[in-house]
């Protein structure tokens, strides 16, 4: 897993940031920060989380968009960090499922037809419209296809173990327009889970805020 830090200025609160699947830090790079130290997380092709380095922050925030989500649940289970507040944006911890997240054939066949072609495509369809995507390709990052098809293998295991996940967001937020984790299937999962909020999105929310207080905040 790597881990980018965007804001390190010895504030007394953190965001800790988990990633999409494929992204890295340009995903949120013109988010404004105000009074939060960040942390970008991405790539859990290998799980390995050191809680000790945020210990010392009195209030700890944990955003997680897509994929991150269920890398969030799984990580922060085994985690005694307080958190304060825990949003997921445009994603579930049930990540590979028919009726809580993205169908498994769907699912596996990213992974199989997974090329630079498919990947323009792929990203068009989560940022809406191809306008969107070519005004906003540097938002995308520079990871390489073949560790963005190796993260996406593992992500299919892990999901397939089962694995016990007490980690608990508090709010999310879901995008009604989102064509990679389908509307429906996220209110299926979040339904009693979460406060949920709708907003007017797609599958790639950063564009819509300016900064972090607006994820955290309502």
């Amino acid at each position: 897993m790597n881990k980018k830090w965007i804001t390190q200025k010895n504030h007394t609160k953190l965001i800790l940031f988990f990633n999409g699947w494929g992204m890295d830090s340009a995903a949120i790079s013109h988010l404004q920060t105000g009074d939060y130290d960040l942390i970008e997380l991405n790539d859990y092709s290998v799980l390995y989380f050191n809680q000790n380095k945020y210990k010392n922050y009195s209030e700890i925030y944990v955003v997680a968009w897509s994929l991150g989500v269920w890398a969030a649940s799984h990580i922060l289970s085994n985690s005694t960090i307080v958190i304060k507040k825990a949003v997921a944006i445009n994603g579930t911890a049930n990540p590979v499922d028919a009726n809580e997240g993205i169908h498994p054939e769907i699912f596996k066949g990213t992974i199989t037809g997974w090329n630079k072609k498919n990947r323009d495509r792929f990203l068009i369809r989560t940022v809406g419209e191809k306008k969107d995507f070519e005004a906003n390709r540097s938002k995308f990052g520079e990871r390489l296809i073949e560790n963005q098809k190796e993260e996406l293998i593992k992500l299919f295991d892990y999901s397939q173990q089962n694995i016990a996940q007490s980690f608990r967001f508090d709010s999310v937020l879901i995008g009604n327009k989102d064509a990679i984790f389908p509307y429906e299937n996220q209110l299926n999962y979040w339904r009693n889970k979460a406060l949920i909020k709708v907003l007017d999105i797609p599958h790639y929310p950063f564009l819509h805020f300016s900064c972090w207080d607006n994820i955290i905040i309502p």
